[in-house]
């Protein structure tokens, strides 16, 4: 795991990568949460797959429309 600053937040890089091979990036408190659901899914035998790491806004707004 290691940890960059940008501007104005720290983001950290996750020892775990996408489906699309990129490393997962995430604020500190988001870290903190995944690194928990990693490890109690891990202790209960579910695998979890991230599908992307990364999304464009374009990407965003599609999910938006299609989860309404």
């Amino acid at each position: 795991m290691s940890i960059f600053q940008t501007n104005k937040q720290k983001i950290i890089t996750m020892p775990y990568k996408d489906n699309a091979g990129r490393y997962i990036r995430l604020a500190p408190e988001a870290a903190i949460a995944f690194e928990n659901l990693m490890r109690i899914t891990s202790q209960k035998g579910i695998v979890v797959s991230v599908s992307s790491s990364y999304r464009t806004v374009k990407t965003s707004k599609r999910i938006v429309l299609i989860m309404q």
